[in-house]
């Protein structure tokens, strides 16, 4: 059941929920605004009371919410209202938690909750006070270690996913979380909504594309059956934007970012910044390669890669050499196979 409280109002720059006769905003002095959201201040489910929208896409919007008997935060998905009445859309909305769930992995946000409420879909998440990946790519390129060490994390969910029969289909900077802490920073991928999640039935859009235009694989564009590979693609492309400040392929518009990797080769990134070893970039570029068979076999290889990269190419401080999701992929060098994979498919293609 979803209540209805009185209308308050609202911080435009934080959107954070205020009583009514409140007339500025605590936190940052801005003035307050009289609130038109109809789910702002609301409370889902009889007990998640929705206080701050933390942003919206096209097919959902996202909520700061606080559990009305335990006091705890958690982030609040919830599916548009117009959408919610077409059921292959509610269905891939909800499918977002059984995937997450099916992973488990400590680099993805958490799913704990999924229901309806009067009509309304929802999905209840791990709230996570992180910036995302995508403010510090607009403040600048990061350096290659760093980026890489990002990389590294988000391979591991990748890993992981795959190895449970998801390709997450959507990999770009906004959704990936980065968690101040010691040590090398926490990262979060998140927002698993058009994930493919081999095994069950296809849902019946009409739209024949899923993605963000200049972070699709090719193949996808192509209309091909797309693996785990498409992801290292769109990693790579992440990776190469994180130390570069740009895309791979230069477009005008959407057209361009998703049919220049089928006609043309990638800026290579040493064109673009000083400094980066020549294995890192080799690497970037085979992520980058239009035909999957030519990319690191899966995730567990690029992740591999990428360690031993900054180990012999880093600075002396420490890296996290955690496998994913704790499983054996210790590799020869320069073997992209998982061990039990080499004997099975010798003299196979793998790139």
């Amino acid at each position: 059941m979803i209540g209805f409280p009185a209308v308050g109002k609202i911080c435009p720059r934080c959107s954070e929920l205020l009583p009514d006769e409140a007339g500025f905003c605590p936190f940052d002095g801005a003035e307050l605004a009289r609130s038109s959201d109809r789910f702002l201040g609301k409370t889902i489910a009889a007990r998640y009371r929705l206080t701050r929208k933390l942003g919206s896409g096209g097919m959902s919007i996202v909520y700061l919410a606080r559990h009305e008997l335990i006091s705890r935060l958690s982030a609040i998905k919830i599916l548009r209202p117009e959408l919610s009445r077409i059921p292959e859309h509610r269905e891939r909305f909800l499918r977002e938690a059984r995937a997450v769930n099916r992973i488990n992995h400590e680099n993805i946000v958490e799913i704990s909750d999924v229901g309806e409420s009067d009509g309304v879909a929802y999905l209840v998440m791990e709230y996570v006070e992180g910036e995302s990946l995508l403010a510090q790519i607009q403040a600048g390129p990061l350096a290659w270690d760093r980026a890489s060490r990002i990389a590294v994390q988000v391979a591991s969910a990748l890993a992981r996913a795959h190895e449970t029969g998801i390709v997450h289909r959507d990999l770009k900077p906004e959704n990936i979380l980065l968690l101040p802490r010691p040590g090398p920073e926490l990262v979060k991928l998140t927002d698993f909504g058009i994930a493919k999640v081999m095994g069950e039935p296809t849902l019946t859009l009409n739209e024949q594309l899923f993605g963000t235009p200049g972070y699709i694989a090719p193949e996808y564009v192509e209309g091909l059956a797309i693996d785990g590979r498409a992801d290292i693609y769109s990693l790579a492309v992440v990776l190469y934007e994180m130390v570069t400040g740009r895309l791979p392929f230069e477009g005008r518009g959407q057209s361009d970012l998703l049919l220049k990797p089928l006609t043309s080769a990638p800026i290579p990134p040493g064109k673009r910044v000083n400094g980066l070893p020549p294995d890192f970039e080799s690497l970037l570029l085979r992520g980058l390669a239009r035909d999957p068979r030519d990319r690191p076999h899966d995730a567990f290889a690029f992740h591999d890669q990428l360690i031993d990269i900054i180990r012999r190419y880093g600075p002396e401080s420490t890296i996290e050499a955690r496998t994913p999701s704790a499983l054996p992929s210790a590799r020869a060098a320069g073997d992209d196979r998982r061990p039990d994979e080499r004997s099975s498919r010798r003299g196979a293609r793998h790139g």
